[in-house]
């Protein structure tokens, strides 16, 4: 039942996926693919045409995470997945967060530290030996 549950839900976000899409202007190279065929809890694999960046390529797995491929270019790639991340959640309620293959979530750094003063040559030891 657990996998069913999960497989509606990925069902609806392939179905949000499919719109924004559209609504981007790409085309649908293929209808969404079971990666293995007849297995309905293997990812599914849905190819688009940027007509701008080339093939952009989503892989979804049963429990909700989502591989992407592209050629959209390192320097256009944060816009375009962040407008794609917005529309799905404002028109369909899913949240999602976009990082790059190998890449950790952005630290969020508060900037209240002062600099250390320029003139200081004072250099300061810790009291415990070495």
């Amino acid at each position: 039942m657990e996998k069913d549950n999960l497989h509606q839900k990925r069902l609806y976000v392939i179905k949000s996926l499919r719109e924004v899409c559209a609504s981007l202007g790409f085309d649908e190279i293929n209808e969404p693919l079971y990666e293995k065929e007849g297995d309905a809890y293997s990812p599914v694999v849905q190819d688009f045409d940027t007509l701008i960046h080339g093939t952009l390529t989503f892989r979804m797995a049963l429990e909700g995470n989502v591989e992407s491929s592209s050629g959209i270019s390192i320097d256009n790639c944060g816009e375009k997945f962040s407008e794609i991340s917005e529309l799905l959640r404002e028109q369909y309620g899913i949240e999602t967060s976009f990082k790059r293959a190998g890449e950790e979530e952005p630290l969020k750094k508060a900037k209240t530290a002062k600099d250390l003063p320029k003139s200081s040559a004072t250099i300061y030891k810790s009291k415990g030996g070495s």
